[in-house]
């Protein structure tokens, strides 16, 4: 009887769990959910500390560099002085989900956050500012993370 009344529990999370997670409309391009990180993450901490889904502006670029603002490690890029062409932007539901359409492609994407532009996800290994390249006819899922965590 406690097994059952275990699987119909569990089957039951899986099926809410599933029917919350929202499909992209999209066709081609990258979808996904934008989440904050905050606290304290070191080892052994008490301190408060998680992620939670967010609303946040994103912005897609084309494929941008850390040399093309002059080579310096950041996480914050003024928004106004965006050396690569604009592409497109959305704003994330209260959920984080977020979706935009794309051309086939290699591009950078970033948050806004407090009028400036961070990189949401890192560098590949060549220095380009958190790059997602799309095919023809692919869709992409992508985590972004608005890290205000403390590690």
């Amino acid at each position: 009887m406690k097994k059952s009344v275990f699987i119909l529990a569990l089957l039951s999370v899986i099926t809410l769990m599933s029917a919350c997670k929202k499909e992209p409309s999209i066709t081609q391009g990258v979808y996904g959910t934008v989440i904050e990180r905050y606290g304290d993450w070191m080892p052994g901490a008490n301190a408060d500390h998680g992620e939670r889904p967010i609303a946040c502006d994103v912005y897609v670029y084309e494929y941008t560099m850390l040399s093309d603002f002059g080579g310096g490690i950041s996480v914050n890029y003024p928004i106004d002085a965006m050396p690569k062409p604009f592409v497109a932007k959305t704003t994330s539901n209260a959920k984080g989900f977020y979706e935009i359409n794309l051309a086939p492609g290699t591009y950078s994407i970033f948050l806004l956050y407090n009028g400036k532009l961070t990189d949401g996800g890192g560098l590949d290994g060549y220095g380009g500012i958190n790059p997602i390249t799309i095919n023809s006819d692919e869709k992409i899922e992508r985590q972004l993370v608005l890290d205000h965590a403390v590690y």
